[in-house]
């Protein structure tokens, strides 16, 4: 098996740096023109705390969820969640997200999403970011929540690369506030997008305790209003979450030609 998963990182360097060289290069020295970019590309993660209060777009979604959207209802969804896994166990084995994850996209107002996901700071960020036109990929909204039946960490909850796209950046703004570890932080390896696909050992539980000890680690704590930019080439990963729940807003830009998926019906699609 792992010589399997280190066939497969191979093969996706390879892919990675063939099809990089596809691109044009951004123009680099225009990025402390740009608020993000110097730090997301050095880093590869940029996070800004307060973000609500310069974007109105992301003012009106903090807005609404707390005028709109109300903790029994949350806990509701949370509530019919575990009873749906104690139901179903054979189901999880096939998608094991539903232990600890769902889209609560369709509690809130379509436009105001792609409002947020298409203002200027984004758009224009990521363009220079990339060199191109970012193209919008997926949008959603994330609610994960302390599953007490889970015995480890889920998918998304170990450190992993994207391969979506060469060209990829995704973008999680807090709707709640993420103050500790047992928050379920967005973590980050910073600088681990500069070698995508490049493994320290072959072994995935290995390579993921080494990476937890990593001096690199960036754990994204923040209150609601905190946005986060991170090129997913590096490895990233959702802390697992032992207390209450953490409420985000997801979106992913990538080339008008991604690796995974179509760039058309992107709101509420599958969660990453």
């Amino acid at each position: 098996m792992h010589l399997i998963d280190e066939t497969k990182n191979i093969l996706r360097r390879f892919r990675y740096i063939y099809f990089k060289s596809k691109f044009k290069t951004p123009n680099k020295s225009n990025d402390v023109n740009y608020e993000s970019c110097v730090t997301l590309r050095n880093k590869g993660i940029f996070i800004k705390k307060n973000f609500h209060l310069e974007s109105k777009f992301s003012a009106n979604l903090l807005e609404y969820y707390h005028k709109n959207i109300s903790e029994e209802k949350i806990k509701s969804i949370i509530t019919s969640n575990l009873e749906k896994d104690n139901k179903s166990n054979q189901d999880l084995i096939k998608h094991p997200k539903r232990e600890y994850k769902v889209l609560i996209t369709d509690l809130f107002n379509n436009q105001d999403l792609i409002n947020f996901a298409n203002q200027d700071f984004l758009l224009k960020n990521i363009e220079q970011y990339f060199g191109f036109k970012p193209y919008l990929r997926n949008l959603n909204v994330q609610l994960d929540f302390d599953n007490p039946s889970m015995i480890s960490p889920g998918p998304t909850q170990h450190f992993h690369r994207d391969y979506d796209d060469i060209k990829l950046v995704k973008v999680f703004f807090y709707l709640t506030n993420v103050k500790n570890l047992n928050s379920g932080p967005f973590e980050f390896i910073e600088k681990s997008h500069l070698k995508p696909w490049y493994h320290k050992y072959s072994d995935h539980v290995k390579n993921n305790m080494f990476l937890e000890t990593s001096p690199n680690k960036n754990s994204c704590l923040g209150e609601s209003g905190t946005l986060i930019m991170a090129d997913t080439n590096g490895y990233h990963r959702g802390h697992n979450l032992k207390n209450n729940y953490r409420i985000l807003v997801y979106a992913m830009y990538t080339s008008n030609k991604p690796f995974t998926g179509k760039l058309k019906n992107f709101l509420n699609d599958k969660e990453h």
